[in-house]
Formats: C-alpha cells, structure tokens, sequence
C-alpha cells in the first residue's frame, strides 16, 4: 500500500467518524436536554456513549461491509464512495495534507495533555498526610475510609485523583467542620466514581479528535454533570446544601488565574458560570428533587451494544475505491483483436495492441478520451468514471491476399 493510498483512508475513516460522532451527539443534546436534574446519571451515561461509541462504530465499519439481507432487498447504512475516476483526479498532497495535519494536530493535543498532567503531579508530590484529629471529624463521611487525604501547601482548590484526596492547606483554617465535611463527601464521590479517569479520556478524545467541535460541548457537559452528581451526593452525605454551598462560595475565591491543568481532574472549583450555577442548583433544588434515578447495569449495556450496532449497521461510511490509487492493467478484444490498457490515478501509462507495445507517443489521452495509433489505425476509447473504458467495436482485418 502507498502512502498516498494510507493517507486516503485515513482520510475516509476520519470522514465516517465526523458524520457518527454528529449523529450520535446530536441524538445525545436532544434526549437529554429537557431531563431534570434527577435524571443526571442517565444524561452523563448518554454524553458518554455518544462521546466514545463513534470511534468504535467508525473503525467497526472500515473491517466489513454494513449491508444485511432482508428478503430480496439489501439493506444497509448509507455508502458513500466516489467513483474510482473521480477520485483517481484528487492531487496526492491532498490526502497526505489532510492526514498530516491530522497527525501533527492530534500529537500537539495530546502532548499538551501530557504536560498538563505532569505539571498536576509535580504539583501534588509536596503533600503532608491529614492530621488525625481531622480524620476523626471526617470519620462519619461515607467512603472516607477507604481513601487517601492529603494536604498541599500551594494547591488553589480541593481535587481528587484516582484513589487520592487532595486538600489545599487552607481549607483547615477558613472552613468549618461541616463544610470540609461537605468538601471532603464531594470529592470522595468523585473517587468512587472514576471521575479523575472519565475526565482524562475525554479531554484525550477532545484533543486527539480536535476537528470535531461538538466533542468539546460533550466534554463540558460531562464535567458539569459529574459536578452536580457528586454535589448531590455531598448535600444527601450532609443532609443541608448550606455547608456545601458556603464550601463553594469559599473555594471560588482563592481560584487562582492560571491552573489550567487542574481542568484534567476532579476539582472543586471551576469556571464561574460553572459555581455559580452549582450554588443556586443546590440552594434551590428540594430533596425530593435531589433524589437520584438508580439505572440497572444490564439494560444500559444491553442499550448500548444496540446502539453500537445500530450505528455500525446503519450510520453512513465515507469509502474510497482502491482501483483509483492502484495501477491495473485492462485486457480488452473486440473483432480486429486484443489490445491492452494500462492505467495508473487515471492516467493511461501504456498500451498494447495485438501484443505490441505502444510508444509514449502513440498514445494521446485528452480527460476521459484516449486515442491508440497503430500505424495508420486510431483506436478511440472513453475512460468511465468506474475505471473501466467503453469503445465501438472495430471490424476484423481482413488478411491481404
């Protein structure tokens, strides 16, 4: 396989993932955008399957043809391929450009990603352990138990890792009891749930899928609803939204300017349309409203396979024909003999008739038209935009007596 070829299926398979991901995302704002808040679980399910399912569904359909039989009828996703001439007439540097800036741009992201979290664990390697007798006050918090709480002298915000709470060293002298409480219930929510691994996959898939806009509205919206989930389940840990709230207002002003890696964790602050909205939703919201929808395990991956296979079935697919970046060689005869075509990104690079080669010279292709001068004789022949040629038919030689 070429390089120009490699590139042009790259190129097709970022095609066919732009039109899933559009679909699905947009299937995923409108199911979710009338849901109450009690449905949130559901919502972040939903922005999730429609933030990763368009990768598997795109790369699903590069390895087998979404067509199924149904009686005498084909039914399948819509194929679109252009036709082998049509593309043979695309310049080289386009798919390699294409593909190129893909690469570079992609590499770029994820580059800065990694920086991003190199910087969040330089800057969480100076903790100290939290002093027992906090720990003893934090003792009643569900699931305190089973994580790590550590206190960071230069940390802005409270955040959580993988299997680790990181509490700056001010929260022990400007919160009270109940609001670290309320702090500490939130980000242990966060640990329970996988946030810090959630959050890391999607800003990969934002980055390395930067051509996709709506990823970065996904993205958002998970980060907003993981917040408001695990708030939930702070202000239930605490039984009053008011320790958590006052926490909020309290973090919100010591949010330093630049922390851009910190957007890569679970943390307690965020943008400030972000706090504020989660003050007035916690202050407002009453606990029946609160009160979480629980979703079974094995109906939501049932849904989800059927949706992974409804799209790879279903979804359309951008391919593109290999005869237009493979040289091939058409065996013809008509009455007056054989003769053969040789055809290169649909350009005639050789001839033959009746087994002789044709000279450079003795062949002339205007677009789709293409003459074959054999002495005094012209063969016209026309380029069909599958690949293949058309011509009238020649009358036999008749041998010299």
């Amino acid at each position: 396989m070429s390089v120009e070829h490699a590139a042009a299926l790259v190129c097709a398979s970022l095609a066919t993932y732009f039109i899933h991901s559009t679909l699905l995302l947009g299937v995923a704002w409108i199911a979710t955008v009338k849901l109450q808040w009690g449905f949130d679980r559901i919502s972040e399910l939903t922005w999730r399957a429609a933030l990763g399912l368009p990768i598997a569904t795109a790369l699903a359909q590069q390895f087998f043809s979404p067509n199924l039989k149904i009686g005498s009828a084909t039914v399948g996703g819509i194929d679109y391929t252009p036709q082998p001439l049509t593309t043979s007439h695309v310049p080289q540097t386009f798919w390699i450009g294409v593909a190129t800036i893909w690469i570079v741009g992609a590499a770029l992201g994820l580059s800065r990603l990694y920086l991003c979290h190199r910087a969040l664990r330089l800057q969480t390697q100076n903790k100290t352990p939290l002093p027992s007798d906090w720990l003893d006050l934090l003792a009643p918090v569900d699931g305190v138990d089973s994580v790590h709480i550590s206190l960071i002298q230069d940390l802005a915000i409270p955040l959580a890792l993988s299997r680790e709470i990181c509490l700056p060293a001010w929260v022990v002298d400007r919160l009270s009891v109940e609001e670290l409480c309320a702090v500490v219930a939130h980000e242990a929510a966060h640990v329970r749930r996988h946030d810090a691994f959630w959050r890391s996959a999607s800003a990969a898939i934002v980055r390395g899928l930067f051509f996709q806009p709506l990823n970065w509205v996904a993205a958002d919206k998970l980060r907003e609803l993981s917040e408001c989930i695990c708030d939930d389940e702070a202000v239930a840990a605490m039984k009053s939204p008011i320790p958590l709230a006052a926490a909020l207002e309290t973090v919100a002003t010591r949010v330093q300017r630049r922390r851009v890696h910190l957007a890569y964790a679970p943390a307690m602050g965020g943008p400030v349309s972000l706090t504020l909205k989660r003050v007035g939703r916690i202050l407002s919201s009453s606990p029946c409203a609160r009160r979480r929808l629980e979703v079974r395990r094995l109906p939501l991956i049932g849904a989800l396979v059927t949706a992974a296979t409804l799209a790879v079935l279903f979804a359309p697919r951008v391919t593109l024909p290999s005869l237009a970046f493979l040289r091939y060689t058409i065996n013809a005869e008509d009455p007056a003999g054989p003769f053969t075509v040789t055809v290169e990104k649909g350009h005639v690079v050789g001839a033959t008739i009746a087994g002789r080669q044709l000279q450079s010279r003795q062949v002339r292709q205007n677009g789709a038209s293409l003459e074959l001068v054999d002495g005094t004789s012209v063969l016209s022949l026309r380029m069909t935009s599958e690949g293949g040629i058309r011509w009238n038919a020649r009358k036999p030689i008749t041998p010299p007596m």
